[in-house]
């Protein structure tokens, strides 16, 4: 219990250590009595960086291209005369899972930390051995976070200034080849990535 005690008076001695206190003392016939003690203030703000591509939660978006000949119709169709051309080309129609316009995705980069650098990384589209390069996905922006480069190659790019940022967007993705790959189901996992010093 001593030991307690003792303990307890060393902690109130070192807190009483680390306190200010002043004191004026003066004749009573004296006139202008003041005595000032100071209190250090401290806020402390954490660093936050937040980045949304699509919807918000775990769930990853899809952008789906279907790919459909001109002067065919509507795909698919099954033994139905036709008394056309095979086209040469193809036009490519876009369309995504998550509500919004076809091929496009709403955007969000929120930090209280300055700039950021946004970039983007992942293969080529692949079905079997057939590939469609990432440079063939076009991307567009119309509001304050602009696609690190006008494809899914992308090139990594400071986003935002000092002090608070609150960038939205909304990325169009748009995909038409000079000439059609070969039949497949394409897919590849694109990763955005925001980051800072």
């Amino acid at each position: 219990m001593r030991k307690l005690v003792i303990a307890t008076l060393i902690a109130l001695a070192s807190a009483q250590a680390v306190a200010e206190s002043r004191i004026t003392a003066v004749p009573a016939s004296s006139s202008g009595l003041s005595a000032s003690a100071k209190l250090n203030i401290a806020v402390n703000v954490p660093r936050i960086l937040y980045l949304r591509v699509g919807a918000t939660g775990a769930t990853v978006n899809n952008v789906t291209f279907t790919a459909g000949f001109t002067g065919l119709g509507a795909l698919p169709i099954s033994d139905a005369v036709f008394s056309g051309a095979i086209p040469s080309s193809a036009s490519i129609t876009a369309g995504d899972d998550n509500g919004a316009s076809d091929g496009q995705i709403p955007v969000q980069l929120w930090t209280n930390n300055g700039s950021a650098t946004l970039d983007c990384s992942g293969a080529d589209l692949t079905s079997g051995s057939n590939t469609i390069p990432k440079s063939d996905i076009s991307v567009s922006s119309s509001g304050t976070l602009a696609h690190p480069g006008t494809s899914l190659a992308c090139v990594g790019a400071l986003r935002g200034s000092s002090g608070v940022n609150d960038l939205n967007d909304t990325w169009t993705y748009a995909y038409a080849p000079t000439t059609l790959p070969a039949a497949g189901d394409y897919q590849t996992t694109i990763t955005y990535t925001a980051s800072q010093p």
